[in-house]
């Protein structure tokens, strides 16, 4: 009993009750801009859609068109350095060019080297039926060039059937005999033979067929010079017997 008497007057003793004030919890922190964007109500999400809106909404300008590239033109170095060089060199290679060729080196040439190959051009031209204009005025190296376009011009469809030509090795000292074998071998007749030296085949077949307007052309006997003969035949669309 004695011992339980200081417990009893703790309980009857009054109690002082503290109370311990808590520390203001502070709010997490947030990045900077999420903060603003909170602060004035929007979503970045749905700024990035209205972006999206704004931009389909405002009118596109329409697009051009693209243009076409044009392709290049490519030619060897042998060509190139002839449109370079004198025209007496280049004159005679375009007698050997086809007609592709001719338009592709009409598009990489300029000046005298375009004017010459235009003329070899103009010639194939001719003799498709095809109209031509030609140039009034040349260059020196070019007025042959010239003078032969403008006859082929005249003549274009005027050969005369009973006119050949013959086309044989006059610098060789048998051509003549050739030539002698060949009109008694045709005997008598009423078909005119022109003679020109097949010594510049390119050159005997243009007046042939220019000069002296024949149907037809007979070369020989050298197979070399034939085929020189026979490219100039093929671009004037004349039969040549070989």
């Amino acid at each position: 009993m004695r011992h339980l008497l200081p417990a009893l007057l703790f309980c009857l003793s009054p109690v002082a009750c503290v109370t311990l004030s808590h520390a203001p919890t502070e709010p997490p922190i947030r990045d900077k801009q999420q903060t603003t964007q909170s602060q004035d109500g929007q979503n970045p999400d749905h700024l990035k859609d209205d972006s999206n809106l704004n931009s389909d909404a405002s009118p596109q300008k329409p697009q051009e068109p693209k243009k076409e590239e044009q392709p290049t033109i490519v030619i060897t170095p042998i060509w190139q350095a002839l449109l370079d060089g004198p025209s007496e060199l280049l004159i005679s290679a375009l007698d050997a060019a086809g007609e592709d060729e001719l338009k592709k080196l009409l598009s990489a040439s300029e000046g005298a080297a375009q004017q010459a190959v235009m003329l070899r051009l103009a010639r194939i031209q001719l003799h498709r039926g095809g109209a031509v204009e030609l140039p009034l005025e040349v260059p020196a190296s070019l007025l042959e060039v010239l003078t032969e376009a403008q006859k082929l011009k005249s003549v274009f469809g005027s050969s005369k059937p009973g006119r050949i030509g013959l086309l044989l090795p006059q610098d060789r000292p048998w051509g003549e005999v050739l030539h002698k074998a060949f009109l008694l071998g045709l005997g008598e007749t009423e078909v005119e033979v022109v003679l020109r030296s097949s010594q510049n085949p390119e050159q005997g077949m243009r007046e042939l067929i220019i000069d002296e307007q024949v149907s037809l052309v007979i070369c020989g006997p050298f197979i070399k010079r034939a085929r020189r003969a026979a490219v100039v035949a093929a671009q004037f669309s004349v039969p040549l017997i070989s």
